[in-house]
């Protein structure tokens, strides 16, 4: 609990994203990371629905939540900074989407 709190509250507000409480989980789990990646798109989509999308907005909220695990452990630099809007477009451009806005599970 301690170290979810030092990664997603660091100044102690009291306050966790229940997403972000539950990507943390993710991450501290045993398992394939193929499996860790479906869940993690699933929490992010707010769906276990094979069809759902992420837009622009759930994309940046997951890889902003994904990138505070190295920001903690002082490795931010290695990862493009903190800066996550480059890597939501970049992400967004390859999709094979017809509006381009959004990705699914298999593109993820």
């Amino acid at each position: 609990l301690n170290w979810l709190l030092n990664v997603y509250d660091p100044q102690r507000t009291g306050f966790v994203r229940v997403l972000s409480f539950k990507l943390g989980l993710v991450v501290l789990c045993r398992g394939p990371l193929t499996e860790k990646y479906g869940v993690m798109f699933s929490l992010a989509a707010g769906s276990d629905n094979k069809d759902t999308l992420l837009d622009h907005r759930r994309l940046g909220l997951l890889l902003y939540d994904c990138v505070q695990i190295p920001r903690y452990l002082g490795e931010i630099a290695l990862f493009g900074g903190s800066n996550i809007e480059p890597s939501v477009r970049s992400c967004l451009m390859k999709s094979t989407q017809t509006s381009g806005n959004e990705v699914n599970v298999l593109q993820f």
